[in-house]
């Protein structure tokens, strides 16, 4: 996260990404986006997750999506979840608990599970 450019880029969030600037060594990437309304993405670091999944947070003023994505082939899956900004600095900051319990749900998924019930069948 350079502080300097996401500056320029969504100044209007400040107050918003500020906190996160400490987290940067549990990031694989981030980006900051201007257009539209302002937001920025956070690629997460989570030991818990598999080669081939992805997990980013985007972050608006209001709130954090969190985008759980896994490109393989056979068990493949796309999954969104909310967060606050605090629990999301919650999760970042106590890393590697799984961000499952930091979502407004708390619940682990069920496709998921299953997903992984699947694995320890084949």
């Amino acid at each position: 996260m350079n502080r300097t450019d996401w500056m320029k880029t969504i100044p209007s969030l400040e107050e918003i990404w500020i906190p996160y600037l400490k987290y940067d060594d549990r990031l694989n990437d981030s980006k900051a986006i201007g257009e539209g309304e302002p937001h920025f993405y956070l690629l997460v670091n989570d030991p818990y997750l598999r080669d081939n999944e992805e997990l980013t947070l985007c972050c608006t003023k209001e709130k954090v999506r969190v985008i759980h994505e896994c490109k393989d082939p056979k068990y493949g899956f796309y999954e969104e979840y909310d967060m606050t900004h605090e629990n999301a600095l919650k999760y970042l900051d106590q890393l590697p608990r799984s961000f499952y319990s930091f979502t407004e749900s708390g619940k682990l998924d069920d496709f998921r599970n299953s997903l992984i019930n699947q694995e320890k069948d084949s």
